[in-house]
């Protein structure tokens, strides 16, 4: 049985060793990584991997977009496409998703032979709760996770299924099995249905998600915008929406042991190593660090529109240098808001004169003009007080 992972990247060389590392490691026999828009040096640290370990990769934009209008479906639709013959099962995951097993034994071989090969096994989502220490593994000795309703899916490729989601396959005929061995049945089969979610409970084998690694690192992560912004320059910066705060703890969270710990750190630096990135990988981390600044920039400089968003992906987030950056946009935009107040004071006092005070009209009116220089009906009303005026002389 010969198993194939594939993802996209998009700015993470700061992510990618370690989790090719970690899925090679626990059975997946080659890596195919998709590289969509990068700016950072992803293309450098692959190269050297894959001179080293089975792992390929190629540069793809969003010309590869189907009649779906999805670019991540059209991505894995192409890559199950050109899929080598010789490969039985094909399985998608993002950088920030580890294939892990709660009691430690690492092998999705063995899960696969254990529910006697089905043609699709979904896995569990679990989103783990960080600690705030940079880069930190995606393992520590214990750890947290809220088990989540979310899945993702390994399947066979021969035949190969009606269709491929983020989440899920369609097909119309074989076992599509749960990671506990049940029969998988979803109304759309991207989310556990309730008979086999329980709040509180994940499953043994799951998909570990990070979407929040250290507050800097999830704020600086926020920069990568959604994937057709990929301008990650302050000024034409757009925040991820797909993102609803940073969650340091919950009531429904389930802990874990992850004892093998210290072997996992030994094997990723002789990957390292092997791989010689230690130099690309620093650099990589560096790449984020500014980031996290250009999006404190960002913050400071975005549009009132944005006032939700930036609430809405920044709740929770208590770094006190992000704080003082939402401060920042949140009074300026007051700020704005009281002088635009003002200006819509002074221009309904002055119609209001208008009838019985001309002079006095047209001074208000000029007052809200200093405030709102550009606006075209304070600026016509002066224009029609001052010909009056003249008409008077």
């Amino acid at each position: 049985m010969k198993i194939k992972l594939a993802a996209i990247a998009k700015d993470e060389a700061a992510y990618l060793p370690e989790w090719i590392f970690h899925h090679l490691s626990v059975g997946f026999d080659e890596i195919e990584i998709l590289v969509n828009y990068t700016t950072d040096n992803t293309l450098d640290v692959l190269k050297k991997i894959s001179d080293n370990f089975p792992v390929t990769y190629s540069v793809v934009d969003n010309s590869i977009t189907d009649e779906t209008g999805n670019f991540q479906r059209s991505a894995y639709k192409k890559i199950l496409s050109n899929i080598d013959e010789d490969i039985d099962y094909l399985m998608f995951l993002d950088i920030d998703e580890f294939w892990s097993d709660s009691e430690n034994v690492y092998d999705i071989k063995k899960v696969i032979e254990q529910y006697n090969f089905p043609e699709a096994l979904a896995f569990q989502w679990g989103i783990k709760l960080e600690t705030n220490e940079l880069f930190d593994f995606a393992y520590s000795e214990v750890n947290e996770y809220i088990p989540s309703r979310f899945v993702k899916t390994i399947f066979k490729v021969n035949p190969s299924p009606d269709d491929v989601y983020v989440h899920k396959v369609d097909l119309q005929k074989g076992n599509y099995l749960f990671s506990t061995g049940e029969e998988f049945f979803s109304k759309n089969k991207a989310e556990l249905e309730d008979d086999l979610f329980y709040p509180g409970e994940l499953s043994r084998y799951f998909v570990s998600h990070r979407v929040y690694r250290s507050e800097l690192e999830y704020v600086s992560l926020l920069g990568r915008g959604r994937p057709r912004n990929y301008d990650d320059s302050p000024a034409k910066m757009t925040l991820k929406n797909n993102r609803f705060g940073y969650k340091k703890t919950s009531t429904n969270s389930v802990r874990l042991a992850f004892p093998l710990r210290e072997k996992y750190v030994v094997g990723y630096y002789d990957f390292i190593n092997v791989s010689k990135i230690q130099v690309d990988l620093d650099r990589a981390k560096n790449f984020v660090m500014l980031r996290y600044f250009n999006v404190l920039s960002a913050i400071r400089d975005m549009p009132e529109k944005e006032y939700t968003l930036i609430n809405q992906v920044l709740n929770g987030v208590e770094t006190e240098e992000v704080l003082q950056a939402v401060d920042y946009f949140q009074s300026k935009w007051k700020s704005i808001n009281d002088i635009r107040s003002l200006a819509n004071e002074l221009r309904s006092e002055a119609l209001s004169y208008e009838q019985h005070d001309i002079v006095l009209a047209l001074k208000m009116m000029t007052m809200a003009k200093k405030l709102r220089p550009g606006g075209p009906f304070i600026n016509k009303k002066i224009e029609e007080y001052e010909s009056i005026l003249e008409g008077k002389k």
